[in-house]
């Protein structure tokens, strides 16, 4: 029978089935579009590159993600895909980019919890595969999942064209992305040993900000049962906001066609990968300010997250979130990285803050942190894009599980340029849960990385994240947050007041 069952699913993928006689190997995995093979060690599994949806090229620019084709014979899965297109450090012209890599422990039990991981980049970039999920597979014994999805002008652009071809994609290309991944998990996952009805989806930055578009998007209710977010929470604007941003690009790419919204996309559709993003100008405040990313009042996201959550109509799952310590820092450096004086430190100020740089300043004065303007700017940063809206946001949900990571002698990251003044800075905590190249934890940090993964994996096995023998990380009841630095690992209830979060009540909000 199980013989017939395979010959039978094979025939329907059009698939030419494993002759019977022969045994599928350890690293050979059936989907429903076909046969994997990856490779395999006694310590883990791999597979790289998997498609769980069309080329997003050509007419399928800005359109909804279409179904991967079907395949012959055993495809490999042992090389990663390209990144999405985007620009920065990493700069990449292919949009031939929906691909996905799963790592799982050892051929064994089935039925293991799945994490699910959105890559940061401020929505313009980043890649998967910069995330080696392997020895997180083996650490917490479950099986890892990490995607790629379209960024910038090619996952976030909105227009009227686009709303009238398609009113729920517009502006939210990359996460349809990311739910077309997520429906992939849910339809594929077990034949890779993990459980499809234990989805942890989790991200940091721009992937905690995803994990929080998922919470409130009626669309992704189902596709997941637990949620991480690390350094990120519902960062949205308006769908109208972002219609006009997108009529302006399109006189950037000289497609503007105020009579005939139409014809203005067809000439965008037109323009290659590079064109558009040399009509991109790259600028640090864009990967501050988020020029791209979810919008609301469409089809995917029909009303903003704060009403959708005081409703309760959001996806109740249990819930962890959290921020580092010192989040602005790294963004201040690389605008600012040199010492600045009080004057630039003001037209910093007015550039963030407008009207309220004045107020701000008094809030943050540079004597506070030892005449060093980079400090203070750094810390306003902080508490306004990150620190008080997860606050916000953990007391809005219910039965949040709360973290600051504090640890200021974190490693620095790999392109990351040094500085000595960076402290527990945005990110800091990645190489806590990933193994990093070329990084090296300290052993009193490699516990806490232990500690780390153990409440995580806690957490995507059972919604809890306390057991193990860790310290009790109690639920966040507006007030019981978990510090997270080496040998002090323990609840503290002075957020906000670090945070200066009932300051920022009053001046208008990040997100």
């Amino acid at each position: 029978m199980k013989r017939l069952i395979t010959a039978l699913v094979a025939a329907l993928l059009f698939v030419a089935p494993v002759p019977a006689a022969a045994a599928v190997a350890p690293d050979e995995v059936l989907t429903d579009k076909g046969w994997l093979r990856g490779t395999s060690t006694p310590a883990e599994r791999e597979f790289l590159g998997v498609p769980f949806a069309a080329p997003p090229v050509g007419a399928l620019r800005w359109r909804a993600p279409r179904p991967a084709a079907p395949w012959t014979g055993v495809r490999p899965a042992t090389e990663p895909s390209d990144w999405c297109a985007q620009g920065g450090a990493e700069p990449s012209t292919d949009e031939d980019c929906l691909y996905l890599n799963v790592y799982t422990p050892p051929s064994g039990p089935a039925g293991l919890p799945v994490l699910v991981w959105f890559h940061g980049g401020a929505f313009i970039i980043g890649r998967a595969t910069l995330y080696d999920g392997a020895e997180l597979a083996k650490r917490a014994n479950a099986v890892v999942v990490t995607t790629n999805y379209r960024l910038g002008v090619f996952g976030f652009l909105a227009h009227p064209a686009l709303r009238a071809e398609d009113a729920v994609g517009n502006g939210n290309y990359g996460i349809m992305d990311q739910q077309a991944a997520l429906r992939w998990v849910r339809d594929n996952i077990a034949a890779f040993g993990g459980n499809p009805g234990n989805v942890t989806i989790f991200g940091e930055s721009a992937g905690g900000g995803s994990v929080c578009t998922h919470l409130v998007a009626p669309s992704s209710a189902g596709l997941f049962h637990r949620a991480v977010m690390q350094s990120g929470s519902c960062m949205h604007q308006e769908i109208s906001v972002a219609e006009l941003n997108g009529v302006d690009f399109s006189g950037d790419v000289f497609c503007r066609r105020p009579l005939d919204p139409a014809g203005s996309l067809a000439c965008m559709r037109g323009r290659s990968a590079q064109d558009l993003l040399t009509a991109v100008a790259w600028d640090p405040f864009d990967t501050l300010l988020l020029r791209y990313k979810p919008n609301y009042g469409g089809g995917l996201l029909p009303r903003p997250w704060k009403e959708v959550v005081a409703s309760g109509q959001h996806n109740k799952v249990p819930v962890i979130m959290g921020t580092n310590l010192d989040e602005g820092r790294v963004f201040v450096h690389y605008i600012a990285p040199q010492p600045i004086d009080l004057a630039a430190y003001r037209g910093l100020l007015f550039l963030l803050f407008n009207v309220n740089a004045g107020r701000v300043e008094r809030e943050y004065p540079g004597a506070a942190y030892g005449g060093d303007h980079r400090l203070a700017l750094s810390a306003a940063v902080t508490d306004w894009i990150f620190a008080c809206p997860a606050s916000r946001l953990a007391t809005a949900l219910p039965a949040v599980r709360f973290y600051e990571f504090t640890d200021r002698n974190a490693p620095v990251l790999p392109g990351i340029p040094p500085a000595d003044w960076l402290g527990a800075y945005h990110g800091a905590e990645l190489p806590y849960l990933f193994t990093w190249p070329g990084v090296t934890l300290t052993p009193d940090q490699t516990v806490l990385s232990d500690q780390m993964v153990g409440y995580w994996a806690e957490f995507a096995r059972r919604g809890d994240p306390n057991g193990g023998g860790r310290p009790n990380w109690p639920t966040f009841a507006g007030r019981n947050v978990l510090n997270l630095e080496p040998d002090n690992v323990i609840p503290r209830t002075d957020f906000d007041a670090r945070h200066k979060c009932a300051f920022w009540t009053t001046v208008p909000e990040f997100a």
